[in-house]
């Protein structure tokens, strides 16, 4: 059986044009981000600012670590402007 979704059939058929489109993809809906996001490792982004033997923290506003000091960064979700 041949999936004609994994490419030509032979060497003298051409493969399918790449389908593209002008409208960026949707932001995940939260439960199934959350659901991935809990499964996958991620990467995200610190940013250390010094200056003058100083270091820029902030302080968490949310989520279990609200209130505690922290590098600036995280995780950007998919989609996110």
């Amino acid at each position: 059986m041949v999936r004609s979704d994994w490419g030509p059939a032979s060497k003298d058929q051409a493969p399918p044009e790449p389908k593209t489109t002008s409208v960026p993809p949707a932001a995940l809906p939260q439960a199934e981000y959350e659901s991935i996001y809990a499964k996958v490792p991620r990467r995200t982004v610190e940013l250390v600012i010094v200056s003058s033997k100083r270091i820029l923290l902030s302080r968490r506003q949310t989520g279990p670590c609200a209130g505690l000091w922290h590098i600036p960064g995280g995780t950007v979700r998919f989609g996110e402007p």
